[in-house]
């Protein structure tokens, strides 16, 4: 799963939930907790409410009065109703359990292309303190939200991301090719993809690679081809989506002279 934070240092409640329920989005569920009211003006006043018991210690201007918070699933799961708000509420506990917040969740709409959940929460909980978050802990909610679906909803192997070293890379990624942008990476796995398919051998897939005008990278260790080098950065097959076991059964090929063509 994907997680974005937002934050508004506005009480912009009702303009909150007026856009996760347009009239043009499909929905599957709303879900809530801590909030009280079945209408928009019950939620909004019910936000401002709680708003208004902040503790006077945190009550400065650019506090966050508001969190918008989404999560999205990879649409090759198929993820259903009961995991997204499972796997929702359980982001919410581990985040705060005595917060205000509001689930809608969507099916893909023009602005996300796959299923997820819009989660409007309040500044403070019901207590009355600010429910601030530094990157570190952000970085710990998202991996503690991970594991559970890995635990609780394993069959969704699609939507796992391996938060960690390279999560905020990945993440980036993904949101300019919700732009529509064109990744180099995507290019270059495209182009590999399309070597091993010709491939008989590792040495036929190598020397396809450097057909097509791409710098292979040597680990500096035994020598080996573990990537290529393009725009003065290293990347792993593994990365550009070719697999250690397609590797490993290259390897295992008899060696065949093949002409691969140049350009990617």
């Amino acid at each position: 799963m994907i997680i974005k934070f937002f934050t508004r240092q506005s009480r912009s409640y009702r303009q909150a939930i007026n856009y996760v329920k347009r009239e043009q989005v499909n929905f599957r569920f709303i879900d809530k907790k801590n909030l009280p009211g079945d209408s928009v003006d019950g939620w909004v006043q019910a936000f401002q409410m709680n708003e208004d018991q902040r503790h006077k210690k945190s009550r400065r201007k650019d506090a966050v009065r508001l969190r918008h918070i989404v999560i999205s699933w990879n649409g090759q799961d198929n993820v259903s109703n009961e995991a997204m708000r499972d796997m929702s509420r359980q982001f919410m506990n581990l985040y705060n359990k005595d917060s205000l917040y509001l689930i809608v969740a969507h099916n893909p709409d023009e602005v996300h292309p796959n299923p997820h959940c819009h989660i409007i929460c309040s500044g403070t909980d019901i207590w009355g303190k600010a429910l601030d978050l530094n990157n570190s802990e952000f970085t710990q909610l998202k991996q503690k939200t991970e594991q559970y679906q890995r635990d609780h909803w394993p069959q969704y192997t699609h939507s796992r991301v391996e938060h960690g070293k390279g999560t905020r890379s990945r993440e980036r990624e993904y949101w300019l090719r919700k732009r529509g942008q064109v990744l180099h990476k995507d290019t270059l796995s495209q182009t590999l993809e399309r070597i091993l398919r010709q491939s008989g051998s590792f040495t036929d897939f190598v020397k396809g690679i450097e057909q097509t005008g791409l710098a292979l990278w040597q680990d500096q260790r035994n020598g080996k081809v573990v990537g290529i080098t393009f725009n003065g950065r290293n990347h792993r097959f593994r990365t550009l989506g070719i697999s250690r076991e397609q590797l490993r059964q290259l390897e295992r090929s008899p060696i065949r002279e093949r002409s691969f063509g140049r350009g990617l």
